[in-house]
């Protein structure tokens, strides 16, 4: 009896080893089929990623597992399934492939979309691991999509749908950024925010230039000019809005050097926003979120770099812009074409209109 009692508890015994053996075999396949379905990348931020030598004459690109921040990032699948979204589309656009850059940035705002509306109560730490993706690649749509259209032989009915895709895409960011912010009371900087205000705008004046040319390519009226004016307006001021949340405009520089209107030469300003732009990338030192998105959105970790685009494009672009709109000249033009409906009208008056509206793109090329 004894004897059987023993060889039982042997049996039963290995049953248990056996299972156990079993559950962690189980395990470790399911874990190897979840990352074959959803392809994740390493989150280890100190491994040095190798750079094409084509692109050696650009600054450094953050590579999918560069350090950038210690961003205290959730060690979350969707969070690094966002980032290998977006070094996706990074690699595409940095070899000039930008529909398929477009699509991987899209793929990401669709996801990110999803994830938040299923998440109606995500933490401010959560939402910050998450922002900077979704800021980096709306800017990145407005940016991008003009780059696209003009390297490609696009009807024009594909060129108004990817400009009109891209302004959604940007509106959605802004409406869950606003929600977040006001609503839900998490910090959200302003000067993020009004990076998506730039995208906006400068995906609105590209899509009004190719409004208005498309009248005369069809001959008939696809947009009234008093539509398209209204369009080049909205997308000036998105672009105003931007340098008022990033503390840009010549009067808040003025104020804070306690200088008067005498400053008149693009050196002068060069040297103030440079002043300011130091001061303020040396302040977001401190805010991991923030800095992560500036770094994203530019491909580099190099401040350097991004003080220097930046203030290129605000002294280069974008004050010439709002001067040039603001002229009595533009405005006389603008307004004067406002009520013009017909085709054969707007083919005799295109030379002052088209003038106006071909320099108001040409200006915010200058980036």
């Amino acid at each position: 009896m004894r004897s059987f009692i023993k060889i039982t508890l042997i049996i039963n015994v290995l049953a248990l080893w056996l299972l156990s053996c079993a559950v962690s075999a189980a395990t470790d396949v399911k874990k190897n089929v979840q990352i074959a379905e959803s392809p994740v990348v390493a989150n280890d931020l100190q491994v040095e990623v190798k750079e094409d030598p084509t692109l050696s004459n650009m600054p450094k690109i953050i590579g999918i597992t560069d350090k950038i921040v210690n961003c205290q990032l959730v060690n979350d699948e969707d969070i690094d399934y966002l980032d290998s979204l977006y070094r996706r589309g990074q690699a595409k656009e940095q070899h000039s492939i930008y529909t398929t850059a477009i699509s991987n940035y899209q793929d990401l705002l669709k996801y990110a979309f999803d994830l938040l509306s299923k998440n109606k109560k995500i933490s401010e730490n959560k939402m910050h691991s998450i922002m900077p993706y979704v800021i980096s690649a709306s800017y990145r749509i407005g940016i991008v999509t003009n780059k696209s259209i003009k390297g490609n032989m696009l009807n024009l009915y594909d060129q108004l749908e990817m400009y009109k895709s891209a302004n959604d895409m940007i509106n959605q960011s802004i409406s869950l950024i606003a929600d977040y912010k006001y609503e839900k009371r998490i910090r959200i900087s302003k000067s993020l925010y009004g990076m998506l205000y730039y995208a906006r705008g400068y995906n609105k004046i590209a899509l009004a230039k190719a409004l208005l040319a498309g009248n005369i390519w069809k001959k008939y009226t696809i947009y009234p000019p008093s539509d398209i004016i209204a369009l080049i307006t909205s997308g000036v001021n998105d672009i105003g809005i931007m340098l008022e949340f990033c503390s840009l405009t010549k009067d808040s520089l003025l104020m804070v050097n306690g200088l008067s209107a005498s400053v008149n030469t693009n050196a002068e300003w060069e040297s103030l926003v440079d002043n300011y732009l130091v001061k303020y990338l040396l302040f977001i030192n401190t805010i991991n979120y923030e800095l992560k998105t500036i770094q994203l959105s530019y491909y580099t970790a190099d401040k350097n770099y991004i003080k220097e685009v930046v203030k290129k494009r605000v002294v280069n672009s974008v004050y010439p812009l709002l001067d040039y709109y603001n002229s009595k000249n533009v405005q006389n033009v603008l307004n004067s074409s406002k009520n013009i409906n017909s085709i054969d009208d707007i083919t005799l008056i295109s030379p002052e209109l088209f003038n106006v509206v071909n320099k108001i793109f040409d200006i915010t090329q200058n980036i």
